[in-house]
């Protein structure tokens, strides 16, 4: 498995900014953006941070109502310590709550908030995670998400995972081994 310096040396990749779960470069020729794990997250959390990017997937996917109107885009790469993803250029559904130039959002927003506020609230303390990364990740104005209408669907770019998240999703993991 690479590291990112060597991913780094060999895309050409350009910083972009920093962020409290690590750095973002990209590579606008590979139209590709890298999140390096070197600031709230360590290198040693990037399994957590995908298993737990899949586990928003999958609970979109056992929820067929938000499912037919959501999906989150999996890193297309991960190494030791980065992940990397395509670079899309969209209209972010955070514009539909901007006061100053706000953007009509589709008819199936309404759609996807009664779908997710319909799905059955968890127990399981994973789950518990997951759902309130759903929730943030589409139903909160966020700058990593956006609608597609070529596929008719809500497309999160990358969940709106917390620090606190992926640690006590890698933590849980810890006591199941």
């Amino acid at each position: 498995m690479t590291d990112f310096t060597h991913v780094e040396q060999q895309r050409g990749l350009r910083r972009y900014l920093a962020s409290s779960l690590g750095t973002l470069y990209f590579n606008a020729a590979e139209r590709i953006i890298v999140r390096r794990f070197d600031g709230a997250l360590p290198p040693a959390l990037r399994p957590a941070y995908t298993d737990l990017t899949a586990a928003t997937q999958k609970w979109i996917d056992r929820h067929p109502r938000v499912a037919e109107l959501a999906r989150v885009q999996q890193p297309i790469e991960a190494g030791t310590d980065y992940v990397v993803r395509p670079l899309f250029p969209y209209t972010s559904t955070g514009t539909y709550y901007d006061l100053d130039a706000p953007v009509d959002p589709p008819a199936e927003w309404a759609r996807l908030f009664d779908a997710v506020g319909d799905a059955a609230p968890p127990a399981d303390p994973r789950e518990v995670i997951v759902a309130n990364v759903v929730r943030r990740s589409l139903l909160e104005p966020n700058g990593k998400a956006y609608f597609d209408a070529d596929e008719g669907r809500f497309v999160v770019v990358e969940p709106r995972l917390t620090a606190e998240d992926v640690r006590t999703w890698a933590e849980l993991d810890a006591l199941d081994d």
